[in-house]
């Protein structure tokens, strides 16, 4: 079944809602797919740009509005994709899931739950509990939402974390498994489970590891997320998985966006929503632009240039041993810093020489105070730095991961596109008329 156009009235009221949008509507974003898909597209989000017509979206049933999510997630894997498409595509789908709570259900995991559970103390996060357990003998973390929290920004968070992950596949990006639901009532994001901690574990057991090389990984995972418009927004060393062969991968994405995405600012209070092991400590990690927005109205947004800040930060936590900013002990004191010009404190002396030794040479150290720039548009960007000659110069004799064989799946079929297509009309072109 082919779909049709929409009629000349419906087309009017499109552009109309369009023209005040946020999000930009040329045709022309999407001549690689068929024409069809790239009509129904741009309908979704004139009807999504428009906060009347999207509160009547979201009045729709929970079946028809996981249809659309995962009709969306079904376009994500479009061969024809543009990038410029792609990322407006994943926009479009993790604004429609944190406002309806629903996910695609391509990610939900077949078989029964985890066994052998046990509470992982040493790595709370705010708004869940980390877990270890088996699926199949295989050691698996569990990432449990707590359900007092459910519809609180954490709720939110987890959402965005199962749509974000769940398209990204890179050696430096800690693999996704999916999302199984618990008897208990609960469910949780299952991933592999990280025999050798995060970064800063990591770093204490293998104290001689090269870090430069860790370093150049998380960069090499930046790079990735940024080519597709992702932004971590969380980025610092408890976030940093380490594989079996002392890889370092990108984790936790569940303050991440997608540049520009409509609807989702900075969290009045971004500690709050934070994940892993070191809390208000968070903050050290923040760019000036999101810390100063504390004391503001004004909306910031997360950005690529942002996240450039943090990995300078890491960098500074990585080869000093210290937290950036460490001589302010609370977020208060850090922010007054901040808001004075202050940035990391070189280190001088036997320190210095104790850094150098672990990577940190002068042609690094003006690198990260580049990351540190006051001027976002001054940052170099993950690409750039990733050409620069003490990563370049770098040999890797780490072996190969392990394959990881993941447990499966439920199967969405995407394969009748028409079918899709046109239950995902018939709800846009009703909310139209309602409206």
């Amino acid at each position: 079944m082919t779909i049709g156009l929409p009629s000349t009235d419906q087309e009017r009221q499109a552009n109309s809602i369009a023209s005040a949008s946020a999000l930009p509507l040329s045709p022309s974003q999407g001549t690689e797919l068929p024409l069809s898909i790239s009509k129904l597209f741009i309908q979704l989000k004139s009807v999504m740009s428009d906060s009347q017509t999207f509160h009547l979206l979201l009045k729709s049933s929970p079946d028809e509005l996981q249809f659309v999510v995962d009709w969306l997630q079904c376009l994500l894997l479009h061969p024809s994709m543009s990038e410029n498409m792609w990322s407006q595509a994943l926009k479009v789908l993790i604004r429609l899931s944190t406002q309806s709570s629903l996910y695609p259900k391509t990610f939900d995991l077949q078989g029964g739950e985890p066994t052998g559970r046990s509470l992982v103390d040493e790595a709370p996060s705010c708004y869940a509990d980390i877990e270890h357990g088996f699926i199949a003998r295989r050691a698996v973390c569990l990432k449990v939402l707590q359900k007092s929290r459910k519809g609180k920004p954490g709720w939110k968070s987890f959402i965005r974390e199962i749509v974000i992950q769940g398209q990204l596949k890179h050696n430096n990006i800690h693999p996704f498994f999916g999302v199984q639901h618990l008897d208990d009532g609960k469910f949780c994001l299952i991933s592999p489970w990280a025999e050798k901690g995060c970064l800063v574990k990591y770093l204490r057991t293998h104290p001689d590891a090269n870090r430069l090389l860790l370093l150049r990984d998380v960069v090499s995972g930046l790079e990735y997320i940024h080519t597709k418009s992702i932004i971590h927004g969380d980025l610092k060393p408890t976030n940093i998985l380490v594989t079996l062969s002392g890889r370092a991968c990108l984790a936790d994405f569940g303050l991440g966006t997608v540049a520009g995405i409509l609807g989702v600012e900075l969290s009045r209070y971004p500690m709050l929503e934070t994940t892993g092991y070191n809390g208000p400590n968070s903050f050290r990690f923040d760019a000036p632009e999101l810390l100063l927005n504390e004391t503001t109205s004004t909306a910031v947004h997360r950005t690529t240039a942002s996240d450039m800040y943090s990995a300078g930060c890491m960098f500074y936590e990585v080869l000093t041993e210290k937290p950036p900013l460490y001589e302010a002990e609370t977020p208060s004191s850090l922010i007054v810093q901040v808001h004075g010009g202050a940035r990391p404190t070189k280190p001088t002396g036997a320190d210095l020489s104790r850094c150098i030794s672990k990577g940190m040479t002068e042609a690094v150290w003006v690198n990260m105070e580049a990351c540190w720039d006051r001027d976002v548009e001054k940052r170099p960007t993950a690409t750039e730095m990733l050409s620069l000659p003490f990563f370049t110069t770098l040999e890797d004799r780490r072996p190969p991961d392990p394959p990881i064989n993941p447990p499966k799946r439920l199967e969405v079929d995407c394969s009748d596109g028409s079918a899709c297509q046109q239950r995902v009309k018939i709800l846009l072109d009703s909310v139209l008329a309602t409206w």
